[in-house]
């Protein structure tokens, strides 16, 4: 009979071939994800500054200047 050792280890080499690409894989994804999203935080934090550079440009106009230039854009 042969020892636990030899056998996990003969696992260990016929299952490798088979397992690597699936890890590669999944660490691809999990590299993909977490690269989406820090483009996204990303994207939010630069709408929010330019929301708030608007807002900023736009605070010491006369309200009715504000609303003659924002009237077109509502169609």
């Amino acid at each position: 009979m042969m020892p636990w050792g030899a056998i996990l280890a003969f696992l260990g080499r016929l299952l490798r071939p088979i397992i690597a690409p699936i890890a590669a894989y999944l660490k691809g994804r999990s590299d993909a994800r977490r690269e989406a999203e820090r483009r996204a935080l990303k994207d939010e934090q630069q709408r929010l500054e330019k929301g708030r550079q608007r807002v900023a440009d736009g605070r010491d106009d006369d309200p009715a200047d504000r609303l003659r230039r924002n009237d077109g854009h509502w169609d």
